[in-house]
């Protein structure tokens, strides 16, 4: 079929066709050959005068023939790409894989998100925020994190103290981790070692303790549970009036 096209001064002539073809698996897909011939005009009453039965279409720029294909699309409960490509998505049991191609838009179709997340929620994953959905073994960490800041709230609010062994002493900021449980002391004393920094706890007699592997009593000053904004689970902040050594 004959049309005209538009290069950057002439009108062009064209042949378009198109023609079907089978894939492999049966599916059929449209091929469409863009074929230049030749420049017309630079009038466009004069080319159209010329080729009165040719179709304006002023998108064919240019002076190359090309072809482009209309490949069919797979249904959308089905993997678009990957090594499942052609399977039922709701079939899959390989859920690393699930895990990893939720957000590959060439592998999942965006309208077969929600049968994944049912999938991996299923067995033990979770949508945490809008960005992570987390493994089991992140999950477990989260689920861990909100019952160790529990316990440890449970023993300051009966005892009054907490015991821990620190694994190593302050940092520069009077602050020590120790698993989900931040500590922080307001009187410390700032020290460097080799280029490093770090801190030691002051304590009630005016004493710079070193606590490194070493068992503490924490007398609190205060405590609050912070639950993390992208759902990574809870760390417990307390503040720390004196401690002692055992």
């Amino acid at each position: 079929m004959e049309y005209i096209g538009k290069a950057d001064k002439f009108y062009t002539l064209w042949e378009v066709n198109t023609e079907t073809r089978t894939t492999m698996r049966g599916e059929t897909y449209m091929v469409t050959y863009h074929q230049y011939i030749k420049n017309i005009s630079f009038d466009l009453v004069k080319a159209t005068n010329k080729y009165p039965n040719a179709i304006l279409d002023t998108s064919l720029r240019g002076h190359s023939s090309w072809s482009s294909y209309d490949y069919p699309k797979p249904p959308a409960d089905e993997f678009q790409g990957g090594k499942y490509q052609g399977d039922k998505i709701a079939e899959c049991t390989d859920y690393q894989y699930l895990h990893w191609a939720y957000d590959l838009g060439y592998i999942i179709p965006w309208e077969s998100r929600e049968i994944v997340l049912g999938i991996l929620e299923a067995h033990g994953y979770r949508k945490i925020n809008d960005t992570h959905i987390a493994t089991p073994e992140e999950v477990e960490k989260i689920e861990k994190s909100y019952t160790e800041c529990e316990e440890a709230q449970k023993t300051l609010e009966e005892f009054g103290s907490i015991k821990i062994v620190a694994t190593k002493n302050l940092d520069e900021f009077g602050n020590l981790s120790i698993g989900n449980l931040e500590f922080n002391f307001p009187n410390y004393k700032y020290l460097e070692y080799g280029g490093y920094p770090y801190g030691l706890p002051i304590d009630s007699n005016g004493k710079a303790k070193r606590i490194k592997n070493k068992e503490i009593e924490i007398i609190p000053e205060s405590w609050e549970t912070v639950i993390n904004e992208y759902g990574w689970g809870a760390t417990l902040l307390i503040t720390v009036k004196d401690f002692k050594i055992k």
